[in-house]
């Protein structure tokens, strides 16, 4: 947010390939986002557990940009599909007891709970859920493996969606076989975003010189991502950048 000024008035183009919140989008007129947001996510998660015939949707989410953007969005997509929300509750980054929160959840009684936070939340939030004893599903928008490690067995059953980078095709196992190589490690969604955003900006800097004149030009090359805004994604596939700047990506 700092920079964006500083990109409009100087014509430089933003690729965001980590950050989830929804106040970055358009903070800038020529940034773009790789990586799925936030609020993206929870309205994917909600979408999915109303395929499951739930009605009473309960929150428990981050009191952040990034956490209040995901209650917000799915508020709207579960009211409008005929759904209620019976409870939401919210605690600080960093939090290490969120019981009073949890039990005002399990006071509400709902059909499914939704877990709009980001490590290590997750991983405190499903095992305390469990130790109530709410046998409901949960679904969240991050789970990896230090929340796995907060969580223990507590996490069976959770399901989450995220972005999720598993090579599928020629270029994605290359890359991943290459990453591995060179770092001793496999490469997570973060590793991927930002390999496959070079090839977004080589392939716009590509289309900006053909046209030519100045295709350094962020507003050259922002008229050139519209003009068609698919690009190869090393998810595999293409991504499509929509509207308001952010990829419709393949997620997990």
């Amino acid at each position: 947010q700092a920079i964006a000024p500083i990109a409009d008035q100087h014509h430089i183009l933003l690729l965001n390939g980590g950050g989830v919140s929804n106040s970055l989008v358009g903070v800038s007129k020529y940034i773009f986002h790789n990586r799925s947001l936030a609020a993206d996510l929870g309205v994917a998660a909600a979408a999915h557990m109303k395929s499951t015939g739930a009605k009473k949707l309960a929150a428990l989410h981050w009191k952040n940009d990034a956490g209040d953007s995901v209650v917000n969005a799915v508020k709207a997509y579960w009211e409008k599909n005929g759904g209620t929300i019976v409870a939401t509750e919210s605690v600080a980054p960093g939090v290490t007891n969120m019981d009073t929160q949890i039990a005002k959840l399990r006071a509400a009684n709902p059909d499914v709970i939704g877990l709009w936070m980001f490590t290590p939340e997750p991983g405190l939030a499903i095992k305390r859920i469990r130790e109530f004893g709410m046998k409901q599903p949960v679904i969240g928008i991050e789970f990896n493996p230090n929340d796995a490690q907060i969580a223990g067995a507590h996490s069976e059953g959770l399901l989450f969606i995220n972005d999720y980078f598993e090579p599928v095709d020629g270029w994605s196992k290359q890359f991943a076989t290459d990453y591995e190589k060179r770092n001793n490690t496999k490469p997570d969604f973060y590793a991927a975003n930002y390999y496959e955003g070079v090839y977004m900006i080589a392939e716009l800097l590509r289309r900006g010189r053909e046209k030519g004149g100045d295709y350094m030009d962020a507003e050259v090359l922002k008229k050139a991502l519209y003009e068609n805004p698919k690009f190869d994604s090393v998810y595999g596939g293409q991504m499509t950048i929509q509207e308001n700047g952010v990829a419709k990506k393949r997620v997990g």
